[in-house]
């Protein structure tokens, strides 16, 4: 028979793994019906003039500042689309304000018409003049974000990224002030796995070949004060070893920065469309576009999907500009936007934090309004149970002394029988004795000697000659009186043995308690 395995040689199973509690997302707060369309933040000012006591001084909705905060603070697949407006702050100017880019470029170049010719194919490459000013706008360009910093809400979608709660982050802006940050790389070109950041045109920072699709970073030396695109280093290699080789020349390229200008076609348009489905088939459950006023046909697009995705999955849709809201088709934005904000976005983050400060301040204080309530009403119960004791005591008191009074009287009345009760028994006694002693029960006789039936009551006088008499006394009063059940005892004479138990069938007399008639020795009183 095989011997049972000794448990020590199992080996010991594996602790199951804890399975860490899911933290519930909090309800989205709803808008007020009454409440206007646009949340307005211009009363707050830019992020230079905003403090603590402007937001506390400010009538602005706080129910509309709960819903902005819940789509930073609680979503869970947050998708931002970025223009040019996030990075003003920094130095770079956007494009289509008064003091945009292309206001800019249209004072400086003397142009007839708007200085966005100066990024469109069409235009830019047309002549040595419009390729010299392209060029030195870019080389200027280049040269203000490369000084640049990012600004407070690039650092707040760096930290919402770095919290895993970022989806994707869709940015117009080719300053790469985004990408260059910790959580919000990118990858040139857009290739699979996707990246964070998804630059929609391009990246300053880079320039490639048009023939050879070569890419490098960008070299301002290169474009500087250059009327004609530059020859690709690339090409130009491959130009010389066949030249060596004696086969024909096929083309040196042309380079370029690798931005999208208008009017030509995106060379990630394909890998920015897998993305952009991958995202919508995800759930994003967060939208917020910022900075720009979807000029751009792709964009707005995007935003509208973006819009109806994020609905579908009961989540909330910001727009925040600090100028007012895109006069775009009311048809083709309807219902996207659950909250407009109008206001500089870079003191977002900071209102945010004020705003959960200033929530928290009012729940500490209600808090402390419910404790002192609390409190208050602890102390009404507690007066009102120290009464209730009080009462109590009082009627304990009472009680106690009725209770001793009673037992006083009772007492009282007890010793007074007592004594009664003490001065009537000797007479009793006596009285007792008077009766009793003076007549003997003894039984008549027969002529044949034998007993007869009946006890008969004798006097003493023959006391010589007869026998001592016998006495019998019930054993209490009570008996004595009228008990007829009561046992007799035999009362011993001094000197004497004790008499026998008269047993029989013999019934007895009835005791006459009338008094005898004078003894012998007692003659009767004359």
């Amino acid at each position: 028979m095989p011997s049972p395995d000794d448990p020590q040689d199992e080996e010991p199973r594996p602790k199951r793994a804890q399975r860490t509690p899911s933290i519930r997302k909090p309800k989205l707060p709803k808008r007020e019906e009454a409440a206007e369309q646009v949340l307005d933040l211009t009363c707050l000012k830019t992020l230079g003039e905003y403090n603590k006591q402007a937001l506390s001084e400010s009538s602005v909705c706080r129910t509309d500042l709960s819903l902005l905060s819940h789509v930073f603070k609680h979503s869970r697949r947050l998708v931002v689309i970025t223009g040019a407006g996030i990075s003003v702050s920094s130095g770079i100017p956007d494009f289509r304000s008064t003091t945009g880019l292309f206001t800019l470029l249209k004072n400086d170049l003397k142009l007839k018409a708007s200085g966005k010719q100066m990024f469109d194919a069409s235009v830019v490459y047309n002549d040595t003049t419009s390729t010299q000013n392209f060029h030195t706008t870019i080389c200027d360009l280049h040269d203000l974000c490369s000084k640049s910093e990012p600004t407070p809400f690039h650092k707040c979608i760096n930290e919402i990224s770095k919290d895993k709660r970022l989806l994707r982050l869709y940015s117009q802006n080719i300053d790469c002030l985004d990408a260059n940050m910790s959580h919000l790389s990118t990858r040139t070109p857009l290739e699979a796995p996707w990246p964070t950041t998804i630059q929609l045109h391009g990246s300053i920072q880079k320039m490639n070949c048009t023939k050879c699709n070569w890419m490098g970073d960008f070299d301002a030396s290169v474009f500087n004060n250059c009327d004609v695109a530059p020859e690709c280093p690339e090409c130009k290699e491959i130009e010389s070893v066949r030249s060596v080789a004696g086969k024909r020349p096929q083309g040196i390229g042309r380079l370029r920065p690798r931005v999208v200008l208008y009017n030509e076609f995106n060379p990630d348009a394909d890998a920015i469309g897998q993305v952009s489905e991958a995202d919508l088939t995800s759930r994003p459950d967060g939208l917020i576009v910022v900075g720009t006023t979807l000029k751009i046909p792709g964009v707005r697009r995007l935003v509208r999907e973006m819009s109806q995705a994020v609905h579908a999955a009961k989540g909330a849709t910001v727009w925040m500009n600090i100028d007012d809201p895109p006069q775009i088709s009311k048809r083709e934005f309807e219902g996207c936007f659950d909250l407009i904000v109008k206001g500089d976005c870079q003191i977002i983050p900071q209102l945010m934090a004020d705003y959960e400060q200033e929530k928290l301040e009012i729940e500490q204080k209600k808090a402390e309004e419910r404790r002192a309530k609390a409190e208050a009403k602890e102390a009404a119960r507690l007066l009102r149970q120290k009464q209730a004791l009080e009462r109590a005591e009082k009627r304990a008191e009472r009680d106690l002394l009725k209770a001793k009074r009673t037992k006083s009287e009772g007492s009282m009345e007890s010793n007074s029988k007592k004594r009664k009760m003490a001065d009537e028994k000797p007479i009793l006694a006596k009285r007792i004795r008077s009766e009793i002693i003076g007549f003997s029960l003894v039984p008549e006789l027969t002529s044949s000697g034998q007993s007869s039936s009946d006890y008969s009551l004798s006097e003493s006088s023959d006391r010589d000659a007869s026998p001592e008499p016998e006495v019998y006394v019930y054993q209490s009063v009570t008996s004595l009186l009228g008990a007829r059940d009561a046992r007799p005892e035999v009362l011993k004479q001094p000197g004497q043995q004790p008499g026998k138990r008269r047993l029989g069938g013999l019934k007895r007399k009835p005791v006459n308690t009338s008094l005898p008639g004078p003894t012998k020795e007692e003659p009767a009183a004359k």
